[in-house]
């Protein structure tokens, strides 16, 4: 079971932040996470996406689900709009972001041991 899964298992009060990369805006949702491993609502909920999702019943390495009751959503906006920047800004200046981070992955020599 992966990290996050593993913390979430300890913890009760969570907040979740959904963002869309592209346009820097989202979502904080504030609730009550659960994690579901097994039994009948594991099994339902898997289904869901077999069938609604059209989730590859062979490829399925779903291990579990993290179920939240939101108590409070929240919209999220990057910062970059109290630039004064429109979305259609903010979007149109992400791809060139994020190829810049590219380059400068793709130039970075990893030490020597």
């Amino acid at each position: 079971m992966g990290i996050l899964t593993e913390d979430m298992k300890r913890l009760v009060s969570e907040q979740l932040n959904v963002v869309d990369p592209m346009v820097r805006k989202g979502y904080r949702f504030k609730g009550v996470a659960s994690v579901v491993t097994e039994g009948a609502l594991y099994e339902r909920i898997l289904d869901f996406y077999r069938t609604e999702r059209n989730l590859d019943e062979g490829r399925t390495r779903i291990r579990s689900f993290v179920l939240v009751k939101v108590n409070e959503a929240m919209p999220l906006i990057s910062p970059a709009y109290d630039q004064g920047l429109t979305e259609e800004q903010v979007r149109d200046k992400m791809p060139h972001y994020f190829d810049s981070l590219q380059r400068k992955n793709s130039t970075t020599q990893p030490e020597e041991m």
